[in-house]
């Protein structure tokens, strides 16, 4: 069972994609979810499978990067988007399919 030393809130959660938010709060201030992203990963797992789930995190800066994970442990870090507005930008942004 993992030791959170951070406070995390998941906004977004289907079959392919979990997205968790740090909860920091300065006036009650704790780890940030980067600094204990080991834990926040295991306590997720806890409760769903992250297998052929992409995991997105928003940092306290507001960035949005990727959480490799592996075998069901943190990996490593994917930078992504600078924003929610560079995500939602790329998430909406046409793409050319060809079969």
């Amino acid at each position: 069972m993992s030791e959170l030393k951070s406070k995390y809130e998941v906004i977004l959660l289907n079959e392919n994609l979990v997205i968790i938010k740090d909860s920091f709060d300065a006036t009650n201030p704790t780890m940030t979810i980067t600094n204990d992203m080991e834990n926040v990963i295991e306590n997720i797992g806890e409760y769903i499978s992250l297998t052929n789930r992409e995991v997105l995190y928003k940092d306290t800066d507001g960035r949005i990067d990727q959480v490799i994970v592996k075998d069901g442990k943190f990996s490593e870090f994917k930078l992504r988007y600078d924003s929610i507005e560079d995500y939602n930008k790329d998430l909406f942004k046409p793409r050319l399919y060809v079969s």
